[in-house]
């Protein structure tokens, strides 16, 4: 499994999961696994596990534009990125 985090502050939780569903859904992308943990500080953390690396790598390379998001890679997709 490829693993990849999305952090979140401050922002509104239902308008962060309908924005990451819509871009699964246009992608044709469905992860393995999606976790939810709410942090200290109003963030909120995603860890998604995906089958394919090139899922989890195009998933991590989106920058989120405005949205406040950070992905960041685990596991197995780290040396496709250049995340570290």
């Amino acid at each position: 499994m490829h693993v990849v985090e999305v952090r979140r502050g401050g922002v509104d939780f239902v308008a962060a999961m309908a924005q990451m569903r819509t871009w699964f859904d246009n992608q044709g992308i469905q992860p393995s696994l999606f976790e939810i943990a709410f942090l200290p500080g109003r963030e909120s953390r995603f860890r998604l596990q995906f089958k394919e690396v090139r899922n989890a790598v195009t998933f991590a390379s989106i920058r989120w534009r405005g949205a406040g998001y950070w992905a960041g890679c685990c596991r197995g997709v780290k040396e496709h990125t250049g995340f570290t």
